[in-house]
């Protein structure tokens, strides 16, 4: 008795087969983490308004002696931004020591 069909493959096909699952979870790894970081930039954004509006009458006389908006922009520095480099300096390392041993020449 024959099988119902031939098996057809390409050279090496079977050393490929256990890469899929990890190829898989790398794409849910990928949609998961841009949610993530979408969902922390909204986040940031909202805190940052929430900021302005708590700091923003007591940095009005202040800005109105300076002559300029170079005290909110200051500001939006400091209260925005430098958190949002640090917390993204941080996930690069954090995520570069986790990754080490995958990547790592001789291992599997």
């Amino acid at each position: 008795m024959f099988p119902r069909g031939a098996r057809v493959g390409a050279p090496g096909e079977d050393q490929m087969i256990a890469g899929i699952p990890n190829r898989d979870q790398g794409r849910w790894s990928t949609l998961l983490g841009v949610l993530g970081i979408a969902v922390l930039t909204v986040t940031a954004g909202l805190s940052g308004m929430a900021e302005f509006l708590r700091h923003g009458r007591a940095l009005a006389p202040l800005s109105v002696l300076t002559g300029g908006l170079r005290v909110f922009r200051t500001s939006a520095a400091w209260s925005v931004l430098a958190p949002l480099a640090l917390a993204g300096i941080a996930g690069s390392v954090i995520a570069a020591g986790l990754a080490a041993p995958v990547t790592a020449d001789g291992t599997s």
